[in-house]
């Protein structure tokens, strides 16, 4: 069980490592991955000191667009590296809600997760964020591929 746990984690710390070094690869050789204009830069911050067991619990953000939609989630990391996220979209015509489940790490300024289904219909894809700031009770942070900005405030 334990070569098990090992090999995943160690597979995924690979596939951070390959993520983050194809992002800086781009980012030094001015390439894009699509045609599109590249995402404001993420400004600099000082990398936080706080171990990931800091970000372990349930956490809750909010985003008002301008056109009145509102959306809500609640993310619930685990010790073990796993992570739930519920979401709720909320507009005039009413509400939805969806959630995903996979892996999350947290090292120096990097959090990352491994998204492993949608809704409990599998999916593969990982996003990686730039944490701004952490504290005991909130983190920013900042999608290296879009460059949108979060706030999470813990429960």
């Amino acid at each position: 069980m334990l070569k098990l746990i090992f090999s995943s984690l160690l597979s995924f710390a690979l596939g951070v490592v390959a993520t983050v070094s194809v992002i800086f690869w781009f980012a030094e050789n001015g390439q894009t991955v699509t045609s599109t204009p590249p995402p404001p830069p993420i400004p600099s911050a000082t990398c936080p000191t706080y171990s990931s067991s800091t970000l372990v619990g349930r956490w809750r953000g909010e985003i008002n667009f301008e056109d009145g939609t509102k959306r809500i989630w609640f993310v619930n990391r685990l010790e073990d590296g796993s992570y739930r996220i519920d979401f709720n979209v909320i507009t005039a015509e009413g509400s939805e809600t969806s959630f995903e489940s996979g892996l999350w790490g947290y090292s120096g300024c990097l959090y990352t997760v491994v998204t492993e289904s949608v809704n409990g219909v599998p999916a593969v894809y990982q996003e990686v964020y730039r944490v701004l700031a952490l504290t005991e009770d909130s983190m920013t942070y900042a999608n290296f591929r879009t460059g949108n900005e979060f706030t999470v405030y813990k429960l």
